[in-house]
């Protein structure tokens, strides 16, 4: 949430030195993140309920995968899930070229939709989803959030095709 809400304008700013130098940023920033975790985060999980052994089968991320199909209220949260975030990094990705070829776009043009999409998701689950928790199920409220993603997609399908921005 944050990280893409500040993350574009950052990159924007790098970008128009060099293109390359937001990839630098993004990958020093996930090793940073990951020496981080490992000296910050202790184990929590108790030594004796753990395995001695692991199978090859175990390790097979689709046997797991299984597993939690076949709990019914897991395998729904995951599809919308899938989905959600599917077109969620459909659109990340080729917004900016969409921007670039129609509108000749530059990063320093680009990012404040990036960083307007970040601020509106922060806020969306800071103010917004705690209220609807107590009307609403977790199902129902990822299900009422891909409905309302997929209407926001087709207006930017029809945007995109018809280059009017009153469909927006």
């Amino acid at each position: 949430g944050v990280g893409f809400a500040i993350g574009p304008i950052i990159s924007a700013r790098f970008a128009s030195i060099d293109l390359a130098i937001p990839l630098y940023i993004v990958a020093a920033t996930s090793v940073v993140g990951l020496v981080w975790a490992y000296w910050a985060m202790p184990e929590t999980f108790p030594n004796n309920p753990r395995v001695a052994r692991v199978s090859l089968r175990q390790l097979n991320p689709l046997s797991q995968l299984l597993v939690d199909l076949r709990n019914p209220h897991l395998r729904w949260l995951m599809l919308s899930f899938l989905l959600t975030t599917m077109t969620s990094i459909i659109t990340s990705s080729n917004l900016a070229a969409m921007a670039n070829d129609l509108f000749g776009w530059q990063p320093q043009q680009i990012a404040p939709i990036f960083m307007l999409l970040g601020v509106v998701e922060v806020l969306s689950q800071v103010s917004i989803v705690p209220v609807l928790l107590h009307f609403l199920r977790e199902i129902q409220i990822t299900s009422l959030g891909s409905i309302i993603l997929s209407i926001a997609f087709v207006l930017f399908g029809l945007f995109s095709l018809t280059g009017l921005p009153a469909l927006v």
